[in-house]
């Protein structure tokens, strides 16, 4: 397992740490000179003469979040599971943006509203096993990656959005063929609710935002066919940067 860091000063502090011997009973994390390790009473960030930045929690690895010391504080995060401390301030401006009504038109040239039922957050086979009541979202954060800019972290986080509708269901047991229309504009009308409200989406610390794709969800729909559920997502790119979020969100 490997640790990002940053950003610090000095400069070359930030970067991959590799696992490296044990010290201290405990593992420990290596970058060229540098290191992550314990000293028997808190984890430690440094050359070996110099600790430049510190957490005290008593954990068997390096706890994630930012450390103590020096003129910034860094991020210490674990590099393949790395989740923003803004994923929540995010999820709630998508809560906020999404619900909860939302007016769509449709093919027959009517406007309706879809009154959501429920929006949650988390992985799309929990919440459809364990929800009733439909039209619903589900917000599911699917990590991110970032980048030291001086004393800033530009965070790039990817959210996919899962639309679920209830559909009328055949004679044979399967969805009405009208009812992929149907998720489909409920869908469509979502994209344009994120996309039309501005890079920032109402916020002071959301730089951008980019539609990577969206569509129908047709395995998922055929798995899930025998409940009439159908499902659209939408996978989107937000771009921010820290700590902006936590001064605006």
């Amino acid at each position: 397992m490997d640790y990002l860091v940053g950003p610090t000063a000095p400069a070359e502090l930030s970067g991959r740490y590799s696992e490296g011997s044990v010290v201290n009973g405990r593992p420990s994390y290596v970058k060229g000179a540098y290191s992550i390790y314990w000293d028997g009473a808190q984890w430690c960030l440094g050359d070996g003469n110099t600790v430049y930045y510190y957490v005290p929690n008593d954990t068997e690895t390096p706890p994630e979040g930012r450390w103590l010391g020096g003129a910034s504080a860094p991020y210490v995060m674990r590099a393949s599971t790395f989740v923003s401390p803004a994923t929540g301030a995010l999820l709630r401006v998508l809560r906020t943006v999404l619900g909860p009504v939302l007016l769509a038109e449709f093919s027959d040239g009517t406007i309706r509203e879809v009154e959501w039922q429920w929006i949650v957050e988390g992985p799309p086979y929990v919440w459809i096993a364990h929800q009733a009541g439909l039209p619903a979202l589900i917000l599911s954060p699917e990590g991110a990656a970032f980048t030291a800019e001086g004393s800033r972290i530009r965070v790039v986080e990817e959210v996919v959005i899962y639309v679920v509708v209830k559909s009328p269901m055949t004679h044979s047991g399967l969805p009405d063929s009208r009812a992929f229309e149907y998720v489909r504009e409920v869908g469509e009308a979502v994209v344009h609710r994120v996309m039309s409200q501005g890079a920032r989406l109402g916020t002071t610390w959301i730089a951008d935002r980019r539609l990577i794709n969206a569509g129908v969800e047709h395995d998922l729909c055929i798995e899930l066919s025998d409940k009439g559920i159908l499902v659209y997502a939408i996978r989107i790119e937000f771009e921010y940067t820290e700590p902006e979020v936590f001064e605006g969100a």
